[in-house]
This record gives C-alpha cells, sequence and structure tokens, in this order.
C-alpha cells in the first residue's frame, strides 16, 4: 500500500482522515459520490477500531494503509484489540435495534463497499475494505 497513517486511540484525531484521504487520491479520477463514501469508509473503520477494538485505550494504535489501484480505492485499518466475530454483529435495521445507539459502522462499511473482510490476527482486528473510485 503506498499511503500509511497511523494514530493513538483518541477519537480526536479522526480529524487526520479527511487529508490524508485526500493525498491518497491525489492525481486520480475520482467522483465526488466515490469520495464521499470513502470519507464515511474509513471514518467509520477507523472510528470503530479506537472504540471497540483498543477500547480507546491510549497505548494502543490504529494503523491504516491505503492505494489506488484500477480504479478501485483498497483500505486496511488495523487495531490491536481482542477481535470480534462481525456475523455476530445485530442487524441495526432489525425493528429492536432502530434506536439502539451504535451498531451501525460495520452496517455503513459494508453498504458503501464492494469487499469487507475481518480478520483476526491475533494481536488485533485487520479489516480489508475496498471502493470504487468512479462512476
Amino acid at each position: 500500500m503506498n499511503h500509511t497513517l497511523t494514530i493513538p486511540s483518541d477519537t480526536k484525531k479522526l480529524n487526520q482522515l479527511e487529508p490524508f484521504l485526500a493525498e491518497v487520491f491525489k492525481g486520480h479520477d475520482v467522483t465526488e459520490t466515490a469520495y464521499h463514501n470513502a470519507m464515511v469508509v474509513l471514518t467509520e473503520a477507523v472510528n470503530n477500531a479506537i472504540n471497540h477494538g483498543n477500547k480507546r485505550d491510549p497505548a494502543k494504535q490504529v494503523s491504516v494503509a491505503a492505494a489506488v489501484i484500477e480504479g478501485k480505492l483498497h483500505l486496511e485499518i488495523l487495531d490491536e484489540g481482542s477481535g470480534f466475530d462481525a456475523s455476530a454483529l445485530p442487524d441495526p435495521l432489525h425493528p429492536d435495534n432502530l434506536l439502539r445507539e451504535g451498531g451501525r459502522g460495520v452496517f455503513l462499511i459494508r453498504a458503501f463497499s464492494e469487499t469487507v473482510e475481518f480478520e483476526n490476527t491475533g494481536s488485533g482486528t485487520r479489516t480489508k475494505i475496498s471502493l470504487k473510485t468512479g462512476a
């Protein structure tokens, strides 16, 4: 991956994601919709890594790697948490969960992405995502 960013487990550092993504997309033909979708996906994935993976532990970090290859943005987000079972997440569209706070991050990531994979590395969760950058 061409671009990397490592931030501490602090949601105040999410503001670093937009300039990072702009740098990743520099020189590539990216639609406004694709940029917006990528920003939502990246923010949700890193936010989940900070809050759910690393449990906001300031001693832990979140690493992001990104590249645009053949019209697709490829992202890899790695936290230092204990991992999770993505298939066990509750459906945020189920009536019992509509008013529940949280639980929509993975749903949004999947909705805006072409592919999403979660891998428990033994020392964290690696989230691999790909999205189209054009129409």
